[in-house]
């Protein structure tokens, strides 16, 4: 699902049925209701000018960016400030 406010896609697992799902290695139970739904992963997109800010903040200067709009993405080279 796509969350507005945070520009990101939300993946989520939902339960079909209750359940109880062990994970061995960890020692773990986990107990699942039918239609609970567990976060499993956050894809966040960004503009090409939030990319240069991000590196601008990390203390990188953008030195490039190649933009495929067709396929919607961004490659960014970004250089040291610090010399």
């Amino acid at each position: 699902m796509w969350n507005d406010r945070h520009a990101c896609v939300e993946m989520h697992l939902v339960s079909r049925v209750s359940q109880q799902v062990a994970v061995a290695g960890a020692g773990l139970v986990a107990s699942f209701a039918a239609g609970e739904s567990i976060w499993t992963e956050s894809s966040y997109k960004y503009t090409p000018s939030g990319i240069a800010s991000l590196g601008t903040a990390a203390g990188f200067g953008l030195r490039e960016q190649w933009l495929d709009t067709d396929a919607g993405f961004a490659l960014s080279l970004f250089q040291s400030e610090r010399g």
